[in-house]
């Protein structure tokens, strides 16, 4: 959650992001922050806000924005307003950084977007200014109806970040085991019990589970491991499908780590 005075960094977009007016300060009524440097790459192309009118008051340098087929030039003491709904694009009219203040009403959940840009980029999910599309699919799903694109309807938007998202968990490959079962046992225990090394993937430990009294028959006490990419070893696929619970993955962690992190737990 952002701080007023907080500086966010975003070097592959060419700014620094500089909040004044927080979306908990103003209980959500608006967001005002500064945007420093020079934009470039993706926040530079024509986009709406469905549910959010902007303003944009140049503090330093000069601005470039365009809406709805008309180019404006903005310097030092303009401002101009775009309201919710009509696609804009902006960015500096010249090479030299400058201070552009912009305020979001509402705030809705831009802050957080931006927060979440500046993790991409500190992640290294940025090339040339353009997100990488595992992680540009991700932001698509998790902020929709905020900002989008105006290159395509938001639809076709959602369908090809989530199709990327598919493919992305089928192909990944890290390991993940197919029968874990619910059991009414203390992890520890359960642990203990099936952490042999030599019926394990090399470096895996189990993840249990105890929070169902179903438990698995007596021959089936080895978990089998998986690629996402793959079918399980050793555990046909309907099994899998109609066992209770069985859910999980396999992980190089610490029994209490990997029981924390099980899911369903």
């Amino acid at each position: 959650m952002a701080k007023p005075g907080e500086v966010l960094d975003a070097p592959s977009l060419g700014v620094q992001i500089e909040f004044r007016t927080t979306t908990e300060e103003s209980g959500g009524a608006l967001l005002e922050f500064d945007v420093v440097g020079r934009p470039k790459g993706f926040i530079t192309t024509p986009h709406v806000h469905p549910g959010q009118r902007e303003r944009h008051e140049v503090i330093e340098g000069s601005m470039r924005i365009k809406r709805g087929g008309v180019e404006s030039t903005l310097h030092p003491g303009d401002a101009i307003e775009t309201p919710a709904g009509r696609a804009h694009t902006h960015r500096s009219a010249d090479d030299r950084p400058g201070r552009v203040r912009v305020r979001l009403r509402p705030a809705g959940r831009t802050e957080a977007w931006l927060e979440r840009i500046v993790a991409m980029d500190r992640e290294g999910q940025f090339v040339g200014g353009w997100p990488r599309p595992v992680a540009g699919a991700r932001l698509i799903r998790d902020f929709d109806g905020e900002a989008h694109a105006t290159s395509s309807p938001p639809r076709a938007q959602r369908a090809i970040a989530g199709a990327i998202l598919r493919a992305h968990a089928l192909f990944d490959r890290e390991y993940r085991f197919v029968d874990e079962w619910d059991v009414v046992a203390p992890i520890e225990s359960v642990f203990a019990a099936l952490a042999d090394g030599a019926r394990t993937p090399s470096g895996g430990s189990p993840c249990i589970s105890a929070s169902s009294p179903t438990a698995p028959p007596a021959s089936d006490t080895s978990p089998r491991s998986t690629s996402r990419a793959g079918s399980p070893t050793g555990s046909p696929l309907a099994r899998r499908r109609s066992a209770t619970s069985r859910r999980g993955c396999w992980r190089s962690t610490s029994p209490a780590t990997c029981a924390a992190a099980a899911p369903g737990r």
